[in-house]
C-alpha cells in the first residue's frame, strides 16, 4: 500500500530526486529517519519515501481467506505506524519535500532495487539495529544484504549520529588498487551537496607501505587528479586491522561521515566484510557507494 502526502500532480514522479528511508519503527530506525530527513534537504530531494517491509507468516492451517485478511490487517497497522512516524518527523522535513508512505509484505532487500529505479531513488537510508535482540539480528542481516545487493547508495546511520550539524567532514576509504569500480559521479554528487572537508585514507600493512607497485602509485596520482576540486588531504596509514584503523582515524579527526565502496568483484575498494564491519561498528554514518561493474575482457580468437 502506498500513500502520498501532499499530491503534486499526475506527473509528480517524473524526474524526481527521492530518498528512501527504511524503518522498523524502533527508536534506532527513527534516529536514522531523522538523519535521512536532514540529508534529504542537503541533497535537495523532491521526495522522501518512508518504507516498512513486514513479513506475514502463513501456517499450514491457514485458509486462503484468513491469510488475505491477516495480511490486510498487518498492512493497515503498518500504514498507521508510518503515519505516526511521519508526524514525528515533520519538524525535520523540508516544507517543499513530498512525503510518501509505503508498506508491503516482503523481505529486504528483495524488490528494493526495482522500487528505487521506479521512484528515482538516489539514496537509501537505514539504521543498523532494532528494538530487541532478535530484531537486531534481523536488521543486521538486512543491513548486510543491502550492502551486498543494492544498486544504489546506502547510508547506514548509527544511534549515536548527530542530528542538525550537517556533514562537515568526510573520510573516504579506498584500497587504491583499481580505479575502475569507484562510482565517481555518485561520489561527486554527494561531495558537491555536502561541501565537506575531505580526507582520503588508505590503510596498508607495513610491507604494503614499503612496496608500492607502479600500479598503486598510478592509482594514487589518478585519484588525486580526479578529486582535486575538493582539495582532499591524503593519508596513508599503517595497520593490520583495516576497520579499527579507519574508525580510529575518523574519531581522531572528528569526521561526520565515512564513505566506502563495497567490492562486488575484482580487486577494488573494500571487501564486503570490511564494509559490513564499518557499518556495524562506526559511531558516525557510513555511506556505501555500490561499485561499478568492470567490463568483461574481450577475448579475440584467431
Amino acid at each position: 500500500m502506498l500513500f502520498t502526502l501532499p499530491w503534486h500532480g499526475f506527473f509528480a514522479n517524473i524526474g524526481m530526486k527521492t530518498i528512501l528511508i527504511l524503518t522498523d519503527f524502533s527508536e534506532d530506525s527513527f534516529r536514522a529517519s531523522q538523519y535521512g530527513c536532514e540529508i534529504a534537504k542537503l541533497l535537495q530531494a523532491d521526495q522522501i519515501i518512508l518504507y516498512h517491509a513486514y513479513q506475514t507468516i502463513v501456517s499450514i492451517t491457514d485458509i486462503p481467506q484468513s491469510s488475505v485478511e491477516n495480511n490486510l490487517v498487518i498492512q493497515e497497522d503498518s500504514m498507521d505506524l508510518l503515519a505516526m512516524q511521519h508526524e514525528r518527523l515533520k519538524p525535520f522535513i523540508g516544507s517543499d519535500i513530498r512525503v510518501t508512505l509505503l508498506a508491503n509484505d516482503g523481505f529486504l532487500p528483495e524488490g528494493i532495487n526495482e522500487l528505487c529505479y521506479e521512484e528515482g531513488v538516489v539514496l537509501i537510508v537505514m539504521g543498523v539495529s532494532g528494538k530487541t535482540g532478535i530484531e537486531r539480528t534481523v536488521m543486521g542481516s538486512t543491513t548486510s544484504r543491502m550492502l551486498e545487493n543494492s544498486d544504489f547508495p546506502v547510508l547506514i546511520v548509527p544511534p549515536q549520529a548527530v542530528i542538525g550539524s550537517g556533514v562537515k567532514s568526510v573520510v573516504l576509504t579506498s584500497a587504491l588498487k583499481d580505479m575502475e569500480e569507484v562510482p565517481m559521479l555518485r561520489l561527486f554528487s554527494f561531495l558537491d551537496a555536502f561541501k565537506p572537508s575531505l580526507a582520503v585514507v588508505n590503510v596498508e600493512t607495513p610491507s604494503e607501505h614499503e612496496n608500492h607497485s607502479p600500479e598503486i602509485k598510478e592509482a594514487m596520482a589518478k585519484l588525486q587528479n580526479r578529486l582535486a576540486k575538493y582539495q582532499p588531504a591524503f593519508y596513508y596509514i599503517e595497520g593490520d586491522d583495516v576497520v579499527e584503523s579507519i574508525l580510529a582515524f575518523a574519531d581522531d579527526h572528528k569526521a561526520s561521515m565515512i564513505i566506502g565502496v563495497p567490492e562486488k568483484h575484482g580487486m577494488l575498494s573494500f571487501h564486503k566484510s570490511v564494509s559490513k564491519k564499518l557499518a556495524y561498528n562506526s559511531k558516525i554514518p557510513f555511506l556505501a557507494l555500490p561499485a561499478l561493474q568492470k567490463p568483461n575482457p574481450v577475448i579475440m580468437t584467431p
